[in-house]
């Protein structure tokens, strides 16, 4: 709650659907059985000369792996992210809680149950992407360990 962060996605003209796969904590129900969901249409552009924002690191999806060029560094950055894989990827940017390892969440992640907090705090999430797709976020880091997924 109160944290935000910003996107910018190259969409190709379409109609596209929005919605969140999250839920609220010890809830079952997806938000977007809630209402949160939507359509949007992109359409053909005029030339405008808009570049893409200019990124500080370049992170790579591939089938199934990632290739990170560049530092991440605590403070504001942009981050590009392209999916050169043969199908769709996200991405999972969490900031590790002290003690733990990358391991760890992924066991958490895996569980069948929960029972106890996640070692983790969620920080950017992209996805899914399809091949050839690119995007940037704009992440503000705070100093610490940090897994991707």
């Amino acid at each position: 709650p109160g944290e935000s962060t910003a996107y910018t996605i190259d969409l190709a003209p379409g109609n596209y659907a929005y919605f969140s796969f999250s839920s609220a904590e010890g809830e079952e129900v997806p938000d977007f059985a809630k209402g949160m969901l939507g359509t949007m249409t992109v359409t053909e552009r005029e030339e405008t000369g808009a570049v893409p924002p200019q990124a500080d690191v370049h992170l790579e999806m591939v089938d199934f792996s990632y290739v990170i060029d560049g530092d991440l560094r605590a403070g504001p950055q942009i981050v590009e992210v392209t999916n050169t894989g043969t199908e769709a990827h996200e991405s999972i940017l969490f900031r590790l809680e002290d003690g733990a390892a990358v391991q760890d969440a992924v066991d958490f992640l895996m569980a069948e149950e929960f029972d106890s907090p996640p070692p983790f705090a969620p920080h950017s999430t992209i996805g899914p992407m399809n091949p050839g797709m690119t995007a940037w976020y704009e992440a503000d880091l705070a100093s610490g360990y940090y897994g991707l997924v």
